[in-house]
């Protein structure tokens, strides 16, 4: 599977709002959302309006695969992928409950499911495919991709498997390891 780098993202993104369709605004919301996140495909498709907390620009992660005692995490989001969450809700006309939702395509009325694990993982091959983004784009593809992104900005090992909610190093490792070799003493300190 390849991932979806932050620049990948911004990319989705802006051909999503650039629609100006309801499809095009919730799936900016989702995208955002599971790249700052750093999102199972599992958590994205749970997530409610009640899970964020636009003053502290978090996501509250209720359950997850490491979080088997259902403590919870609190994930950043940022001020522009919140936009867009506001967005779709007032479009949406979505106060609680789930905040992902699907749109009946005949009428593009919103109801009340949210997207499935499965959906959201087609839309995005599809919209990825679309952007011409090519590889193995998968549901995962949006966690991997802003743990290499933040790899590539200096991020360390620990960091990456404290933002990514990793129990053990090997995970964020794997998935930055290209970037983790150019950022190596030898990348800054021979390749001059």
């Amino acid at each position: 599977m390849d991932g979806l780098t932050f620049e990948d993202v911004d990319k989705l993104i802006a051909r999503a709002v650039g629609e100006k369709t309801i499809y095009g605004d919730r799936d900016a919301a989702w995208i955002g959302v599971g790249s700052d996140g750093m999102l199972r495909i599992s958590e994205l498709a749970a997530v409610h309006v009640e899970n964020i907390d636009f003053n502290a620009n978090t996501l509250r992660i209720v359950r997850s695969k490491t979080d088997q005692l259902a403590d919870g995490k609190d994930q950043f989001l940022t001020d522009r992928t919140l936009e867009h969450v506001r967005v779709w809700m007032a479009r949406g006309k979505i106060e609680s409950g789930n905040l992902f939702r699907s749109v009946n395509q005949t009428y593009k009325r919103i109801r009340k499911e949210g997207l499935t694990a499965n959906s959201i993982r087609l839309i995005l091959k599809k919209r990825a495919k679309a952007a011409g983004i090519e590889g193995r784009i998968s549901g995962h593809s949006l966690r991997v991709g802003a743990a290499q992104s933040l790899a590539a900005m200096g991020a360390t090992q620990v960091e990456l498997q404290i933002a990514g909610r990793w129990t053990s190093p090997e995970m964020p490792a794997k998935y930055a390891r290209k970037m983790s070799a150019q950022q190596s003493c030898v990348a800054r300190l021979r390749n001059q």
